[in-house]
């Protein structure tokens, strides 16, 4: 444990003197790399000594420990992480022959930062070995190096740095692309050049589940342009894509992620459908065909109650898709219905009891939309009286319908309100909810007289009929 103890209490700088002094230092080398393991850190986390130093270091380390000592020295603390990063790396090599040279290559695995040509056979030999074997990182850089090298133009105005490589000639460099594809991403962002990838190869890139998410991310950033189509991305790219507005407004886009969020509308494309309701609107309106999925997504935008109405009446105004709509009527709330049959898409004979229903409460409502047609078709097939009078109480007071329109109310209403035919007759009529505010609005038109309680009825005066 004497170098041990050496480089504790004494620190690099004895191993640096001891060099200096002796110089032939071969089994002093061994010794020190065979029994403490943690050297090379120690090295270059040394901030006394230059890097030039540091190298000549090393290649003594590299020509004079063995084979096994530097590859179990690398299995715990990496060699290669501390030469990526320099330039004149093969400094480090100086003192060895290529045969070593070659076999701790392929012990520390480099992934090299910066590509250089050396001054010597050695150079030129680890710089042939190094790219073979993929020793290098896949920055803009080195693609261009390695390029150049080998007679491949990677820069033109015909295509992208990308495109180049995969449709080149140089296989290993192609392979190496193919292979890493999630590393030749990173660089991608890394590097900023705009001429690296296309858009349409970004998109292949999104696509490529080798590629890690937050990559994924960067390169949208990196590009900044709109995805046109959102299939085949994974789900949770989609979804930030739809919340970042990172992807064209489109119903197709909008089926993809509702589909992929198995038939849900998550807040996050409620919320884009809304901010994009013009776009989205016009591309439903411009729809020709039925396209696969529109019977389940056209049905649920119609039902979403958090999406703008717009999204429901551009598919109501579009004839293409009337088919899908139609066979649900039954989905549709009360103001849809009203726009539809206003806009005869459909005709009356839709009505049945349950939609008059529905109409005569949506009519109760005073902000809701009137039509004197569909109210009296409405009260024609409700069989509920008492919503009937209630609903007409609400008409007539709040709509102020026209006086000679009111006979025609009461007449759609049925037999209850016959009676009410006969100037100047006194009638009584159940005094409950509904036809007390049915005849206070009579009164307050000046249809019947002074509205009497009598207990269990009402009794009242017939003015004009």
């Amino acid at each position: 444990m004497f170098f041990a103890t050496l480089l504790q209490t004494e620190g690099l700088d004895a191993i640096y003197d001891y060099v200096r002094l002796y110089g032939s230092v071969s089994v002093f080398v061994r010794r020190l790399v065979r029994f403490h393991i943690g050297f090379v850190d120690e090295l270059f986390a040394d901030k006394t000594h230059s890097l030039q130093d540091k190298l000549k270091m090393m290649a003594l380390v590299f020509a004079h420990a063995e084979i096994d000592d530097i590859r179990r020295i690398n299995e715990y603390h990496p060699i290669g992480k501390h030469l990526n990063d320099i330039d004149e790396y093969w400094e480090a090599f100086a003192l060895c022959d290529e045969n070593k040279a070659l076999g701790i290559l392929d012990i520390i695995c480099l992934k090299l930062k910066t590509l250089k040509d050396g001054n010597s056979p050695l150079c030129t030999r680890l710089l042939e070995h190094i790219c073979e074997s993929r020793m290098f990182q896949l920055n803009l850089n080195n693609i261009r190096f390695v390029a150049e090298k080998n007679g491949l133009e990677v820069e033109n105005q015909d295509g992208s740095v990308y495109s180049c490589i995969l449709n080149g000639n140089l296989q290993f460099l192609k392979k190496y692309v193919q292979d890493d594809i999630n590393g030749f991403a990173e660089n991608v962002v890394k590097d900023k050049y705009e001429n690296f990838v296309s858009e349409e190869e970004v998109i292949g890139l999104l696509k490529n589940k080798r590629v890690k998410y937050g990559t994924k991310i960067d390169l949208i950033y990196h590009k900044d342009f709109l995805v046109k189509d959102g299939k085949e991305m994974d789900p949770d790219l989609l979804l930030f894509l739809i919340d970042a507005d990172k992807i064209f407004a489109s119903l197709d886009n909008v089926m993809v992620c509702y589909t992929s969020e198995d038939n849900k509308f998550l807040k996050e494309l409620v919320d884009f459908m809304n901010r994009h309701r013009a776009e989205i609107a016009d591309d439903i309106k411009s729809k020709t065909e039925i396209e696969t999925g529109y019977d389940i997504l056209l049905p649920a935008i119609i039902t979403e109650a958090c999406l703008d109405k717009d999204f429901s009446y551009a598919i109501f105004d579009n004839p293409f898709l009337g088919e899908i709509w139609k066979k649900q009527v039954s989905l549709l709330n009360e103001e849809q219905l009203f726009y539809v049959l206003r806009k005869k898409y459909v005709s009356f004979d839709y009505m049945n009891s349950k939609v008059a229903n529905r109409f005569l409460h949506y009519y109760m409502e005073d902000d809701s939309e009137f039509n004197y047609g569909l109210f009296i078709k409405s009260l024609e097939d409700s069989e509920d009286e008492v919503l009937k009078a209630m609903a007409s109480a609400k008409c007539i007071a709040k709509r102020m319908l026209h006086f000679k329109e009111i006979p025609h109310c009461l007449t759609a209403m049925g037999d209850s309100f016959e009676k009410f035919k006969r100037v100047g007759d006194n009638v009584k009529i159940p005094n409950v909810d509904g036809y007390k505010e049915l005849v206070d609005a009579l009164h307050s038109v000046k249809y019947l007289g002074k509205v009497v309680p009598m207990g269990k009825e009402i009794s009242v005066r017939v003015l004009k009929h």
